[in-house]
C-alpha cells in the first residue's frame, strides 16, 4: 500500500474512529440524561402530588373555616406556592389541573405563556395526552407535545385526595442543548486530531497502523465479551425474577437502611399493594410501632452480624386477617463483598399452628376420655424397638410420665409369671401371625399395687410383616372386684333362696320332734337308759335347727329385731357362756375401749359372733393358749376405703377377737367366709362359723377384716355402725322354769296339721285354753264367734289362702285388743324388711322348745300392746 492509499485510509479510519466514538458517547451521555431527567421529573411529580396531599389532609382537618372549603383553600396555597416557584432548568414547569367535563382546566399560570388562567384543553387533544393520563389515574413518563406544541419529556402523576393531575415537562431541545454543543466540540476536536494524526502517519504510519488494528481487534474483543457478558447478566437477571415470582412464598429484599428495593408477586399478593406501593418504603411506614421495632431490631442484628435469623411474629394479609408468620431474613453481599441489604422470606404457618393445635386438642380429649374411661393406650415399634404410651398407661402402671418408656422386658417384669407367659405367648403369636389379642392379666406394678389389667393388641403389617404392635391397656381392678362382689352376691342369694326353701318345711320337722321329744323327757325317768336317748335326739334337733339358723344368717334371711347397744356391756354379760365354750385351759382376755360408741344389732346377733369367733379361736389353739376381746372407736376416711374395697367413710365401733393360734395359711385365707369350707376334721365343724358372722355383719351394713399370720395366731376385727342414739339396757331371761298361763284364750293358726296338734299340746299343758285351726278362713270364723275371749293369736307367717300378717289385720277389725305372737321357721318378707322385725311386731323362730314357748306368750301378753 503506497503513502497516499495509507493517508487517505488513515484519514477515513481515523474520521470514521472518531465520529463513532464521538457518536457513541454523545448516544450514552445522551440516554444517560434522558434517563435522569426522567427520573427528576417522576420525583418532582410525585413530590409535588403526596405534598399537595398532604397540604388536602391538613386543611380537610383545619381549615374547614376557609369560606370556600378545604379543597379552595389547598389550591389557593399551592397556587401561592407556584408563584414564587422558578421551575428547572429553562424550560421546566409542572402544571396542576382538574377535568372539568370533556375540558382540562389548568389551575396553575403557564410559565412561557403570561398567563393567570390558562384556558381549558379538551381531554382528546394531542396537546393534554400527559394531563389526561394523570387525571385517569395513571403515573409515569412520555414524550409528547405541550400546549405550545413543543416537544418536552413530561412525567405525570394522579393526586388522588383531590382527584387533580400533576404534569412535570421540561423541552427536549433544552435536554439536547448541551450535546449538540458537545458534538460541535467534539467534531473541531476531531478535525483537528485527524489533521495531526495525519502529519505523525508520514512518519509512524506502518507501526501505529499495526498497533491501532491490534488495539482495534482488542476492543472489539471487549465489546463483544461485554456484550455477551450483559446478555447473559440479562438473562440471568430475568430468570432470577421469574424463579422468585414463581416461588410461591413471600420474599423480599431491602437495601441496608431498611427500604424495600424488591418483592416477589407472593409478596405482593400477601399484602395486596403492588410493587410500587412497597418498594421505596420502610419498615415503619408499614407496621406498627411495636411490631416495627421487632423487625427493625431484626434487621439491624442480620447486618450487624452478618448472619441470617429466624423469628415468629404474627402479620395482617390484604384481606384483614391475622396471620402467624415465620420470617427468616439473611444479608446479601455487592461484587466486592460489602454487604449490600437484606433478603428475606415471609413463612405463613397460621394452618400448621392451627392444625397443630387442634391435633394437641384431640390428643388432649383423647389423653382425658383415657383418663376418664381408665383406658390407655400404647404402641411398639418393632422396628425401632421403641415403645409410646399415654398418660393413662403411665398411671395405670404407677410411673412418672416425664420419664422414658420402660422397654419391652421391663415392661413384662411388671406381670406376675402365669400372666407373663400369657402375654409373652399371646405376643408372639401377634408379632409371627398377625393374630389380635385381647387378655385379662395379674400385675405387680412399679410402687408394688397389685392389679388387674385388660391389654388388648392389634399388629400392623407390612409387606406381611409385622411392623409395629398398637393396643389398649385398662385397670380392671375395681371391676373385678365387683365382679367378686357380685358373685358373692348371687352365691348369697342363691344360698339364701335355698335356706329359705328348706327352712320353712325343715324347721316344721324339727319344731315336731323338738317339741315331742321334750315331752317325752318329762314323762320317762331320769335315770333309765330312754332318757339318756331321748336327750341324744334332741340334741341332734337342736344342733340341726343352729345349722339352719347359720345358714339363714349366712344368707342374710335372717329374722333380727336390733336394739342399741353398748357392745361392752352386751359382751360382758356374755363371758360367763364364752368361758364354758373355750375351757379352762384357754384365757379369755376382755379389753373394753371407754366411751364406746352405741351401735344397733340384735343382741342375739352379737352372741353369734362371739361364740362362733371364740370356738373358731379355742379350735385353732392345740393345747393351752389365749383368746382375747377387745373394743374401740374407730374412724374410716376414704383414702383408706379406697384401699380396701366395700369399706365406707364413717364412724364404727370394733369388736375383735385375738388367739395366739396355729394362723391361717395363706392359700385358703379367700375361702375362709364360704359356706360348708372348713379345715377341721369330719365331724368338728359345719363350715358355717364364719359365714354366719359374715352374714350378721353385712346384714347390719358392717365391715370384717381377718389378719392372720401361719403360726402366729389370728385376729379378726368386726367394724358395726356408730349409731347416734342412747343404748339400753337388754335384760336375759334366766328363767329356769317355763312360765305358766292365766286361762287366757289363744287362737292358734298353724297350716301343718303336727305342729297344730304339738303347740296347742304345749300350750294346754302351760296353762291356757286354746281354740286351734290349719285354715286361714276357719279361723276368722272361730275369731268371729269367740271375739270377746280371745286375747292372743299365734299364727303361722307362711300359709295357703292368706299369710299371718293378713290374717291377724283382718281379725284386729273384730277383735279388740288382740295381740299377735307370729311363729315361722322362715318369714321370706311378711314381716321383715331385710330380715329386720316390723317395729312392735312379736316373733318365735321355729322350732322352739317349751320353756321358749311359755316365755314369748308370757311376754306379749303382758306387754303394753
Amino acid at each position: 500500500m503506497n503513502i497516499r492509499k495509507r493517508f487517505f485510509s488513515l484519514i477515513i479510519i481515523m474520521s470514521s474512529i472518531c465520529l463513532i466514538l464521538t457518536a457513541v458517547s454523545i448516544g450514552v451521555l445522551y440516554k444517560t440524561a434522558l434517563k435522569q431527567e426522567r427520573a427528576r421529573l417522576v420525583e418532582t411529580a410525585q413530590s409535588q402530588a403526596r405534598l399537595i396531599e398532604a397540604v388536602a389532609r391538613f386543611d380537610r382537618v383545619y381549615s374547614n373555616d376557609y369560606q370556600q372549603g378545604a379543597v379552595a383553600a389547598t389550591l389557593s396555597q399551592i397556587q401561592d406556592a407556584h408563584r414564587n416557584y422558578n421551575g428547572f432548568g429553562k424550560t421546566g414547569e409542572f402544571t396542576l389541573a382538574h377535568l372539568k367535563g370533556e375540558q382540562i382546566v389548568f389551575l396553575l399560570s403557564h410559565r412561557h405563556q403570561d398567563l393567570n388562567h390558562p384556558k381549558p384543553v379538551n381531554i382528546s387533544s394531542p396537546l393534554a395526552e400527559p394531563m389526561r393520563r394523570a387525571l385517569s389515574g395513571k403515573s409515569g413518563t412520555m414524550i409528547s407535545l405541550d400546549y405550545r406544541g413543543e416537544t418536552v419529556m413530561a412525567a405525570y402523576e394522579p393526586v388522588g385526595e383531590l382527584e387533580l393531575g400533576i404534569v412535570a415537562k421540561i423541552d427536549m431541545a433544552e435536554i439536547r442543548a448541551p450535546f449538540i454543543r458537545a458534538a460541535i466540540i467534539v467534531v473541531g476536536m476531531m478535525i483537528f486530531l485527524v489533521g495531526l494524526g495525519t502529519s505523525i502517519f508520514y512518519r509512524v504510519s506502518t507501526p501505529i497502523i499495526r498497533r491501532v488494528e491490534d488495539q482495534n481487534r482488542a476492543l472489539k474483543a471487549q465489546v463483544e465479551e461485554r456484550k455477551r457478558s450483559e446478555a447473559s447478566l440479562q438473562k440471568n437477571e430475568v430468570f432470577l425474577k421469574t424463579l422468585i415470582d414463581a416461588i410461591p412464598i413471600p420474599i423480599f429484599y431491602k437495601d441496608k437502611e431498611g427500604n424495600y428495593i424488591g418483592t416477589n408477586k407472593a409478596m405482593q399478593s400477601f399484602w395486596g399493594k403492588p410493587s410500587s406501593q412497597i418498594i421505596g418504603k420502610n419498615i415503619s411506614d408499614i407496621f406498627q410501632a411495636p411490631l416495627a421495632k421487632i423487625h427493625s431490631d431484626a434487621d439491624e442484628k442480620v447486618l450487624t452480624t452478618g448472619q441470617s435469623i429466624e423469628y415468629e411474629c404474627q402479620l395482617t394479609n390484604a384481606q384483614g386477617s391475622v396471620r402467624d408468620a415465620v420470617l427468616t431474613k439473611a444479608p446479601f453481599t455487592d461484587s466486592t463483598g460489602v454487604i449490600g441489604g437484606i433478603i428475606g422470606a415471609t413463612i405463613d404457618i397460621t394452618e400448621p399452628r392451627q392444625a397443630e393445635a387442634e391435633l394437641k386438642k384431640r390428643e388432649q380429649l383423647l389423653e382425658e376420655m383415657g383418663s376418664i374411661a381408665k383406658i390407655g393406650g400404647w404402641e411398639h415399634d418393632l422396628l425401632t424397638d421403641t415403645p409410646t404410651w399415654t398418660k393413662e398407661v403411665y398411671r395405670i402402671v404407677g410411673i412418672d410420665d416425664s420419664g422414658p418408656v420402660p422397654k419391652h422386658e421391663e415392661y413384662l417384669s411388671y406381670y406376675e409369671p402365669e400372666s407373663r407367659k400369657a402375654l409373652e405367648e399371646a405376643y408372639s403369636a401377634a408379632t409371627t401371625n398377625g393374630e389380635s389379642f385381647d387378655l385379662e392379666l395379674k400385675c405387680v406394678y412399679a410402687k408394688g399395687r397389685r392389679a388387674w389389667i385388660r391389654i388388648m393388641g392389634q399388629p400392623e403389617l407390612k409387606d406381611g410383616q409385622c411392623v409395629k404392635m398398637i393396643g389398649t391397656m385398662q385397670d380392671i381392678t375395681e371391676r373385678k372386684k365387683m365382679e367378686a362382689m357380685i358373685q358373692q352376691s348371687q352365691k348369697m342369694e342363691s344360698i339364701g333362696n335355698l335356706a329359705g326353701g328348706v327352712a320353712h318345711d325343715y324347721n316344721n320337722m324339727l319344731s315336731v320332734i323338738l317339741g315331742y321329744t321334750e315331752m317325752a323327757l318329762e314323762k320317762v325317768d331320769k335315770k333309765g337308759p330312754l332318757y339318756n336317748d331321748l336327750m341324744q335326739v334332741l340334741q341332734a334337733a337342736q344342733r340341726s335347727s343352729d345349722i339352719t339358723r347359720q345358714l339363714l344368717a349366712f344368707a342374710r334371711r335372717q329374722t333380727i329385731a336390733p336394739k342399741v347397744l353398748d357392745l361392752n356391756n352386751t359382751v360382758t354379760a356374755s363371758l360367763k357362756m364364752l368361758n364354758r365354750l373355750i375351757g379352762e385351759d384357754i384365757d379369755l382376755n376382755w379389753q373394753p375401749s371407754a366411751n364406746l360408741w352405741p351401735v344397733r344389732i340384735d343382741p342375739i346377733q352379737v352372741d353369734q359372733i362371739l361364740a362362733n369367733l371364740c370356738v373358731n379361736a379355742r379350735d385353732a389353739i392345740p393345747d393351752v393358749g389365749k383368746i382375747t376381746i377387745e373394743t374401740a372407736n374407730v374412724n374410716f376416711d376414704k383414702e383408706y376405703c379406697g384401699d380396701h374395697p366395700g369399706f365406707i367413710p364413717g364412724n364404727y365401733v370394733m369388736l375383735a377377737v385375738s388367739d395366739n393360734g396355729s394362723g391361717i395359711a395363706n392359700e385358703i385365707r379367700d375361702k375362709i367366709f364360704d359356706p360348708f369350707f372348713t379345715t377341721k376334721v369330719m365331724g368338728k365343724g359345719t363350715g358355717l362359723g364364719l359365714s354366719t358372722i359374715y352374714g350378721i355383719v353385712k346384714q347390719n351394713q358392717g365391715f370384717i377384716n381377718v389378719y392372720s399370720e401361719p403360726g402366729e395366731g389370728t385376729t379378726v376385727k368386726v367394724y358395726l355402725s356408730r349409731h347416734e342414739g342412747h343404748a339400753v339396757e337388754v335384760h336375759r331371761d334366766d328363767t329356769s322354769t317355763a312360765p305358766l298361763g292365766r286361762g287366757e284364750t289363744i287362737l292358734l293358726v298353724e297350716d301343718e296339721n303336727r305342729i297344730l296338734k304339738l303347740g296347742q299340746t304345749l300350750l294346754e299343758d302351760i296353762g291356757y285354753k286354746v281354740l286351734s285351726t290349719s285354715i286361714p278362713s276357719e279361723a276368722v270364723k272361730l275369731a268371729r264367734e269367740h271375739s270377746i275371749e280371745i286375747k292372743l293369736l299365734i299364727t303361722d307367717v307362711v300359709m295357703p289362702e292368706m299369710n299371718g300378717r293378713d290374717l291377724s289385720q283382718r281379725l284386729q277389725k273384730f277383735c279388740t285388743n288382740l295381740r299377735t305372737l307370729y311363729m315361722s321357721g322362715y318369714t321370706a318378707n311378711v314381716i321383715v324388711h331385710r330380715g329386720v322385725l316390723d317395729e312392735g311386731v312379736f316373733f318365735l323362730p321355729k322350732p322352739f322348745s317349751k320353756k321358749e314357748l311359755a316365755v314369748k306368750v308370757r311376754e306379749v301378753l303382758d306387754s303394753d300392746r
